[in-house]
Formats: structure tokens, C-alpha cells, sequence
């Protein structure tokens, strides 16, 4: 049950993520500065890229992931 809730509360977030992309960079930010490591490597892992690094090295390159998912739809 606790994996489940955790994975519904990532879902979430990531659906907030997916939401804040059409936003600037700042809103971009302020959307995963709360996420943990864990949702923040599923969401790198999802678009095909790197899960290694700090937790900033992989919020900066989840933000720049997004911005351009956003910029191509």
C-alpha cells in the first residue's frame, strides 16, 4: 500500500511537472525543487536520460528536458 501511495504521489508530481513545462524556466523550477531523488530519476529514466548526479544536477537537467518537450509540442 505505501508503494502504492508513493507511486500515485509521483504520478502527481509528475503530472504537475508536465503541466509547468508550457511555464518559464523559474515556475519550471519551483514545480520539482520538492521532488525527491527517486521521482526525479523515474522522470529522467522515462525520457531516456542520464539518473546520475546530485539532486541539482538532475532538477537542471529534468528542467531542461522539459522546456524542450514544451517548446516541440
Amino acid at each position: 500500500a505505501a508503494a502504492a501511495a508513493a507511486s500515485a504521489a509521483a504520478a502527481s508530481a509528475a503530472a504537475d511537472v508536465a503541466t509547468a513545462a508550457a511555464d518559464d524556466d523559474s515556475s519550471l523550477r519551483e514545480s520539482i525543487k520538492d521532488m525527491k531523488v527517486a521521482d526525479l530519476k523515474s522522470e529522467l529514466k522515462a525520457r531516456k536520460l542520464k539518473v546520475s548526479g546530485s539532486k541539482k544536477e538532475l532538477q537542471d537537467r529534468l528542467v531542461d528536458a522539459l522546456k524542450k518537450d514544451g517548446g516541440s509540442k
